[in-house]
């Protein structure tokens, strides 16, 4: 019994290879498509059906190939560590372990106390929007190139500016 069961899986086994054969030789992806039914005949279906199988395969090979080839790097940071710990994953990874300083210096103001005292005209009404919008003069160009009041409209939106940097740098 046992002699016949071996021989019936291995006809099922011969069997199933040679449809498997059968149907690869005859497999045709083109053969439903109207766009290429009409200029393509069964052999020229076929044979455009094996090339892109096979350039599918070899693209699909590259993508994991490539996949499988890229360095993964993977990066843990730790917060709170001892000496210890340290060491120990110097003396495991060598060369890529990486101790980045969370405090580099002192702060400034831990030593150092400023208290800025800027120019009066800093703080005074000569820098508002308010008053240098009222010298804006329209009709500037029918006044003398040297008179004041062409070129003030300017000079107190430099002023305003400049106080403007000089406390935006100190606070």
């Amino acid at each position: 019994m046992s002699n016949r069961s071996g021989g019936s899986s291995k006809n099922f086994f011969i069997a199933t290879r040679s449809a498997l054969i059968r149907n690869a030789r005859e497999l045709n992806l083109f053969s439903n498509n109207p766009f290429w039914s009409s200029t393509l005949n069964s052999s020229e279906q076929i044979l455009s059906t094996r090339l892109f199988l096979l350039f599918l395969f070899i693209s699909l090979s590259t993508i994991i190939i490539y996949a499988s080839l890229i360095v993964q790097i993977h990066t843990d940071t730790l917060k709170q560590f001892t000496l210890s710990d340290f060491e120990s994953l110097q003396s495991r990874y060598p060369t890529t372990t990486n101790v980045p300083c969370t405090q580099v210096s002192n702060p400034y103001h831990k030593f150092i106390k400023l208290t800025p005292i800027f120019h009066k005209v800093c703080s005074s009404p000569f820098i508002k929007n308010q008053w240098i919008s009222s010298l804006f003069l329209s009709n500037a160009t029918s006044h003398h190139i040297l008179d004041f009041r062409t070129f003030t409209f300017a000079q107190f939106q430099a002023l305003a500016l400049l106080c403007h940097t000089a406390n935006q740098s100190i606070f």
